[in-house]
């Protein structure tokens, strides 16, 4: 039995994904391409004013010391590099030289460089994996455009893992890991001249271009539906747009001229999104693996996409609807609020999705208030179960189970699909409905049905299960700067930024758990949350405030 089991989830996780991830999952065990470690092409003259692109902390501490994921371990030998005491994300973030894009110093970047040349053989380790080598590729190249110099052993290193990544593109995971190798490649490509360089560029943007349609929505969003991986992405195409900026020559070829007239006519859009999803502090709402200190903040990539002359389109001001996305964001005097009512991510990639569905978050008062748990860690385990369940996020668990069938590090089974998603307004509320089907494999395969009505200094949810069901959960995850306190079965009194707040429910039992919040890699902050316990198949659930 527990065979067969098996065998369904592997099989329901399988079918969602396109021929080339199942094949090329293969081949990448079978085939080990050699580097090719031939001259050099000859660097292209710099004919334009580089971008200054978005900056990083400085993670080098001195004394060989890096602190990554707020996590800190030394690099003191060869072996360091690739530390088994330390998680794969840890040493993937080693392996980026994202560093090299704080103010260290001319003397310090290159000792690492050269370090790594040394410590890293071609092709070895994970150093050399297409991710860590597509964002160092680009890591590099702007040192050397902020004025700095590369040594002829970092301009050979360079080639060689320009060529190497085209070797080992990573079209068994897609998503943004095949954008950013593009996005190396055509770095790389453009940083070199010659026929070598010239045909390696034409074939990333050709790349690029494809990954753009695929992966960027028609309202602006990507389609991982992550708020922080759009921000990555998003910097990912400015980052194309900047290189193109300091070598225009480039653009005279048909494929690169075309790629930035896709820029220039998508980006817009994207950016707004990324203005929209970002919380009164500034930062990313924690939908779908994201997490605050990994990407640049929002407002960092505005700035930069100004400073390559795209400006996003005007915002919405009080109701903001992503239809292909499934995101909502709705303002009000005191409130922010952020609803996922969409499907879980990209169907044949969805590595980055939570069982969140209906789920949201929202900021009172302009300090977030309502939490998603957040991301911890990558690693498989109990922490990564939990922060990718139903249970770990502000909607509705019915018999213990979650909505979609996450498992491992970054697996989906059987999904939850979004239904009659609507939103109506007037002077006096704002009133948004949707519902899904994630609970249908249970007996009596009951629908999970929510309305949001978002009125002056009240907020009203009302939870419906349509079917039959025997224990059902709606969550409130609260920020742990609120404290709160049950008054009796039906209300609690919130203490938030020195105010307060009524919590009241009618059909439902409260109870106060313990939960942990992860606004970061590498962080558990201890929090509370509003578990309401459904005694009645609607549940109505009222937030009030002065």
């Amino acid at each position: 039995m527990r065979f067969l089991k098996r065998l369904i989830l592997i099989l329901n996780t399988v079918r969602y994904l396109k021929p080339v991830q199942i094949y090329g999952r293969l081949w990448k065990k079978i085939w080990k391409p050699k580097p090719n470690l031939s001259p050099p092409p000859s660097k292209r003259k710099l004919q334009g004013t580089p971008i200054a692109p978005c900056s990083r902390p400085n993670s080098y501490e001195g004394s060989n010391q890096f602190r990554f994921l707020n996590t800190p371990h030394k690099v003191e030998h060869s072996q360091d590099w690739n530390n088994n005491s330390c998680s794969h994300l840890w040493i993937y973030n080693l392996h980026y030289f994202d560093f090299l894009r704080s103010d260290l110093s001319n003397q310090t970047g290159n000792h690492w460089i050269e370090r790594w040349i040394k410590e890293n053989p071609p092709g070895t380790h994970s150093g050399w994996d297409p991710y860590t080598s597509a964002l160092r590729i680009v890591n590099w190249v702007y040192w050397e455009l902020a004025g700095n110099q590369l040594s002829n052993a970092a301009i050979e290193s360079l080639a060689n893992q320009m060529r190497f990544l085209q070797k080992n593109l990573e079209t068994h995971i897609q998503a943004n890991h095949l954008l950013v190798d593009f996005k190396g490649i055509y770095f790389a490509s453009t940083y070199f001249d010659g026929i070598e360089a010239n045909q390696l560029r034409r074939f990333a943007a050709t790349g690029l271009i494809e990954e753009i349609d695929k992966q960027f929505l028609q309202d602006g969003g990507h389609f991982e539906l992550s708020p922080m991986y759009h921000g990555i992405t998003t910097e990912d195409l400015i980052d194309v747009l900047s290189i193109q900026i300091a070598f225009p020559e480039v653009l005279k070829c048909e494929v690169d001229a075309k790629l930035n007239s896709i820029l220039r006519q998508r980006l817009p859009k994207i950016l707004r999104w990324l203005s929209e999803m970002r919380h009164p502090d500034g930062d990313y709402v924690l939908f779908n693996d994201a997490a605050c200190g990994i990407a640049p903040t929002p407002q960092c990539i505005l700035d930069f996409a100004q400073r390559c002359g795209i400006s996003p389109e005007a915002e919405r001001k009080r109701v903001s609807q992503q239809p292909h996305s499934g995101h909502i964001r709705i303002l009000s005097e005191d409130l922010a609020l952020f609803l996922d009512v969409g499907e879980i991510g990209a169907s044949y990639q969805p590595g980055h999705a939570h069982a969140d569905s209906l789920g949201f978050e929202c900021s009172l008062f302009g300090y977030r208030f309502i939490v998603d748990s957040g991301t911890q860690e990558y690693a498989p385990g109990e922490v990564r179960n939990f922060q990718r369940s139903t249970a770990a996020h502000n909607t509705v668990e019915v018999n213990r189970l979650s909505s979609s069938q996450v498992w491992g590090a970054f697996r989906v089974a059987r999904r939850a699909q979004p239904h009659n998603v609507e939103v109506t307004e007037d002077e006096s509320k704002i009133q948004v409905s949707a519902s899904h089907d994630g609970y249908r494999k249970i007996n009596g395969g009951p629908i999970h049905k929510r309305q949001w009505f978002i009125r002056d200094k009240q907020l009203l949810i009302i939870d419906t299960l349509e079917g039959k069901t025997t224990n059902a959960i709606s969550r409130f995850h609260l920020h742990p700067d609120v404290k709160a306190e049950i008054i009796d079965s039906h209300s609690s009194k919130l203490t938030f930024k020195g105010r307060s707040i009524q919590f009241s429910s009618n059909h439902g039992k409260i109870e106060l758990q313990e939960s942990t919040y992860s606004p970061e890699f590498g962080l558990s902050i201890d929090n509370q949350v509003l578990a309401i316990h459904f005694t009645y198949p609607s549940l109505t659930q009222t937030f009030s405030w002065q």
